[in-house]
């Protein structure tokens, strides 16, 4: 598999992305033909972004987001509440809800998100992560495989393939 990774972050530290910035990454992704992108982001709804989730989700990519870290009074958060995009939670190693997740209809599927090991610039030893956006990169590579291996063309087929192998968590 290729892997594209597109910088959409301010680069002073912060984790601050412009819609101009994710835009323009979505517009590479659909480029270069990436099947499957992954959205680990989340914020308020934009109307810059709506239309590129749009247009990419027309051109064929699936796209996969965070839920959002904002609770279960948070309300949406964007991309991942698009109708477009497979909205991705996060459950800890029992398979319970991450407390701190955005909830809501919007949210499509959950996967590992608590206390996962990761990289850490500031360690060469890694670190241990909490957020939706570490839940999200687990479903991206199941849909990418399960796309290379014909089980999944679109959007659609990728939630219907998704709620065949799921574990219902409820509400």
């Amino acid at each position: 598999a290729e892997i594209y990774s597109a910088a959409v972050f301010d680069g002073r530290g912060g984790l601050i992305a412009d819609a101009i910035d994710l835009v323009a990454a979505l517009d590479w992704m659909a480029d270069n033909r990436v099947p499957v992108v992954n959205l680990s982001i989340a914020g308020p709804p934009n109307a810059l972004l709506a239309d590129s989730v749009s247009r990419s989700a027309g051109r064929g990519m699936i796209l996969v987001a965070a839920a959002g870290n904002g609770g279960p009074r948070g309300g949406p958060r964007y991309p991942a509440a698009y109708p477009q995009v497979i909205a991705v939670t996060a459950t800890d190693r029992h398979g319970r809800i991450y407390r701190g997740a955005s909830t809501g209809g919007y949210v499509d599927i959950a996967a590992p998100g608590v206390e996962v090991w990761g990289a850490d610039l500031s360690s060469a030893q890694g670190a241990r992560w909490t957020g939706t956006s570490f839940a999200a990169p687990f479903v991206t590579v199941e849909l990418a495989a399960a796309l290379a291996a014909g089980q999944v063309r679109d959007t659609d087929s990728a939630r219907a393939w998704l709620a065949r192998g799921a574990v219902d968590l409820g509400p």
